[in-house]
């Protein structure tokens, strides 16, 4: 219920915010409908593979949709602004759109490209669904590329040329006023622009160990849900639902060990040592049993030292265990002969009276390991099991896959960064303003106690895939106006942002204004993932527009560009 509705209301609302984007970018007709077109039409597409594909609705695919109108309109928008800004003398020219949008077409290429890459490293991962929603974004984003670079200017071409009002708002307006005050800053503030990114780097050293995860799935749902309140009461009445399991091994798996008083006696006492803990409810096993039926025929609250109870205790549990309804129950005390044991305890978080989270059981297990070890002989083996525990498994899971795709991910991009600009230097530089967002994304997730669990893990392959569309863009502008001005660096630098700062500043805000509408939604981890992919997404713009052109002009003899055989530029 709550995935369907939030599929419908998120889509619906993030294609009004984008459209209204549009209008208060371009004000026109052709610059609203025809960007919106291309990411409708993509998403559509998205939507029909998973159906071909048999993908349910699921937490993690849900955001698809919303995602990829953002990441379609990107294109739109570097399309829109190379389209208004042409001179006004091309427009009388034949065949004038093909060479305005030469450029943009290239950007759009490798920017889609390394789209995908950091999309598809998801598949890399161990979860199933994470793995779909991989498939899905690749192939939504490919979608609208292709419809951004054939049908958009298709249309365009059949269109009249712009009326200079509309091409006057794009090439000199407020924000061409702010860029112009930006270029001056970052030309002569490098430095403390290059100490900025330093602090990033140490905060994110600091940050990184103190980043949980979680993986409690009632956490998911609307707190004010009733089936949840329902539970998290039961939980705190009942003192959980959760259970770990110690199974103890007999030395030399000795047939009859636990019928013997003696060591049933240590399993009653190591019992009582586990209900001491706040956050274990109770603790039973075989020798519970053998304490209450002595308690009842005997008055004596203990193990009783004679074996005569605990023998007919054991042949009604072997009757009940044989018993098909309640064998499954009651055999789990024991194995058939004695000779291992197991003890079931009952866990939840005592403070809080809900369910006990990764760190809370964490912290449970190291006060139980040691009970272990010390309440039993030493020839006795055991080993901890349960549900419970394969959070943790989960747990170190995703973090590895965090680890894994987002690596993978940046040394493809880095790799096919510098293929594209045939530098090992620029491909480092593309990088930079998404490293440099992705840092600050965990100081974020530290300062405000943002887990890690199976939406926002995807965080990290999103940013690759969406935040160095800008620094290519950047980087492939600051390339042919280099060539141009030849050894004038800064001033290349200067010219750059004046021209393309514009369309990946707007590109930042529709997506931003976009994935905001994931906000929305109604379980908490996927409002976890709009807030940080915004926040990484803003830090990685903010990044391109000030760090890279401050590290550019810091080296301003980086990316000088001679002219190849009769005086052609060298290809990108």
């Amino acid at each position: 219920m709550y995935l369907s509705r939030d599929l419908l209301v998120l889509f619906a609302v993030g294609a009004a915010v984008i459209l209204l984007f549009y209008f208060l970018s371009y004000r026109t007709l052709r610059g609203i409908l025809l960007p919106f077109l291309v990411v409708l039409v993509g998403s559509v597409w998205s939507l029909g593979l998973m159906a071909l594909l048999g993908f349910t609705l699921t937490l993690l695919n849900i955001v698809t949709p919303p995602l990829l109108l953002t990441v379609g309109s990107s294109y739109g928008i570097h399309i829109l602004n190379a389209y208004y800004r042409s001179p006004a003398s091309a427009h009388r020219q034949p065949g004038w759109l093909p060479g305005v949008l030469e450029e943009v077409s290239a950007t759009i290429l490798w920017a889609s490209l390394i789209s995908v890459i950091g999309f598809a490293s998801l598949i890399a991962t161990n979860i199933r669904q994470v793995r779909e929603f991989a498939v899905v974004t690749s192939f939504g984003t490919i979608s609208c590329a292709v419809l951004a670079l054939l049908f958009f200017p298709a249309v365009l071409s059949r269109l009249p040329a712009p009326l200079p009002v509309h091409a006057r708002r794009v090439r000199a307006g407020l924000l061409s006023a702010l860029l112009l005050r930006l270029s001056g800053f970052v030309v002569h503030r490098r430095w403390p622009v290059v100490a900025a990114l330093a602090a990033a780097a140490l905060g994110f050293a600091f940050a990184l160990p103190h980043i949980r995860t979680d993986t409690d799935t009632i956490g998911y749902f609307p707190r004010q849900d009733p089936a949840v309140k329902d539970m998290y009461f039961l939980t705190g009445k009942l003192g959980g639902f959760d259970e770990i399991n110690v199974t103890l091994l007999a030395p030399a798996e000795e047939a009859g060990y636990f019928l013997r008083p003696a060591a049933l006696a240590r399993v009653a006492a190591l019992e009582q040592d586990l209900r001491a803990i706040p956050d274990i409810s109770y603790a039973v096993s075989f020798a519970s049993y053998v304490r209450f039926l002595n308690r009842v025929m005997n008055g004596e609250d203990r193990v009783p030292e004679n074996r005569a109870l605990i023998l007919l205790l054991s042949r009604f549990v072997r009757t009940l265990a044989a018993d098909p309804g309640a064998g499954k129950t009651v055999g789990g005390l024991m194995n058939a002969d004695f000779s291992s044991l197991t003890l079931t305890m009952r866990i939840y978080n005592s403070r809080t009276g809900k369910f006990i989270n990764e760190q809370g059981l964490r912290d449970l297990l190291a006060r139980v390991r040691p009970l272990l070890a010390s309440g039993l002989p030493a020839e006795v083996k055991t080993e901890i099991w349960g549900m419970s525990l394969q959070y943790l498994s989960l747990s170190d899971l995703l973090r590895g896959n965090l680890a894994r795709s987002f690596g993978m991910s940046v040394l493809l991009v880095l790799v096919v960064a510098a293929l594209t600009f045939r530098s090992v230097r620029f491909g480092l530089l593309a990088v930079v303003p998404l490293v440099s967002g992705m840092m600050l994304n965990f100081v974020l997730m530290a300062l405000a106690r943002i887990p890690l669990d199976m939406t926002t893990i995807m965080v990290s392959s999103v940013a690759v895939g969406m935040g160095v569309d800008d620094a290519i863009h950047f980087i492939i502008s600051y390339r042919r106006r280099r060539a141009r001005v030849g050894g004038e660096g800064r001033r290349a630098v200067a010219a750059t942002l004046l021209a393309t700062g514009r369309p990946i500043l707007l590109t930042s805000l529709s997506i931003v204004a976009g994935l905001l509408v994931l906000a929305l939604a109604s379980f908490r981890p996927i409002v976890y993932f709009s807030v940080l992919v915004v926040f990484t997404l803003a830090a990685t713009c903010a990044a391109t527009l000030v760090a890279l052109p401050a590290l550019l002009a810091l080296f301003p003899r980086l990316g000088a560009v001679r002219a190849g055989p009769r005086g052609r530029r060298p290809p990108l």
